[in-house]
């Protein structure tokens, strides 16, 4: 067995041991984007500053029954505007970049390479669902292939001596809630410029985003039966 294999199961046993920290769950939305988020006075693109949410933090949602559910895309993000509090503060922000998903927060959660992104993306699923199981679908003396059930979100991993492969298959977010999130697990900014300069978008016959490539199709995020699957592989370089 190779480290890899090794490292996996050290991660196992350590989720297993001290628990997972369960992904935040709405009302309360987590900002992905790195540079912060502009909370506005009015649900308009050009209306007031109030001030800049930062990354990782957390906005209370406010329903609000005159602010339009139309559609918008700043870029390749899609969103609308929602009423927020965050830090006493009441005011509009563009939902495109906030997520119930978990920001990376330990050092095994980033990574300084885009092709070592599946160890990255295999530990902040552990430490952020529930581990329920795992079944072992192959094993041999050089490579193991299992999948886990983390809070009902299915986590498939293939390790070899060639290559790690890591698919998770996550439901109740947006495409582009998983693609900030690969992108925030780059561990600095000319590496997420990196991630960016290698990402290709793809649209249906609808014009939405339902699958993106990066790295030449090493990781691929993709819309397919209601949930966002993450798939990376890392191609082992030698020894």
């Amino acid at each position: 067995m190779n480290i890899a294999n090794l490292f996996i199961i050290a991660i196992l046993m350590n989720s297993m041991a001290f628990g997972n920290t369960i992904v935040n769950e709405e009302p309360s939305l987590i900002v992905m984007a790195k540079s912060g988020l502009k909370l506005r006075l009015t649900p308009e693109i050009n209306a007031p500053v109030l001030g800049v949410i930062s990354y990782g933090e957390k906005v209370e949602i406010i329903k609000d029954d005159t602010t339009s559910s139309s559609l918008f895309r700043i870029e390749w993000v899609e969103g609308t505007w929602i009423k927020v509090k965050s830090k006493g503060q009441i005011g509009y922000i563009f939902d495109g970049f906030v997520s119930i998903l978990n920001v990376p927060l330990w050092d095994a959660e980033f990574s300084s390479d885009i092709n070592n992104l599946s160890i990255a993306l295999y530990t902040w699923a552990f430490n952020n669902y529930e581990f329920l199981k795992i079944d072992t679908l192959a094993k041999s003396e050089n490579s193991i292939t299992t999948v886990s059930n983390l809070s009902g979100n299915e986590l498939f991993v293939h390790d070899s001596e060639q290559m790690m492969k890591v698919e998770f298959s996550i439901s109740n977010i947006r495409i582009m809630d998983a693609y900030h999130l690969i992108e925030s697990m780059m561990d600095t900014r000319s590496n997420r410029s990196i991630l960016k300069e290698n990402s290709v978008f793809f649209e249906n016959q609808f014009g939405k985003v339902n699958r993106i490539k990066i790295n030449g199709g090493l990781i691929v995020i993709s819309e397919i039966a209601g949930q966002i699957k993450i798939s990376c592989q890392t191609i082992h370089q030698g020894c």
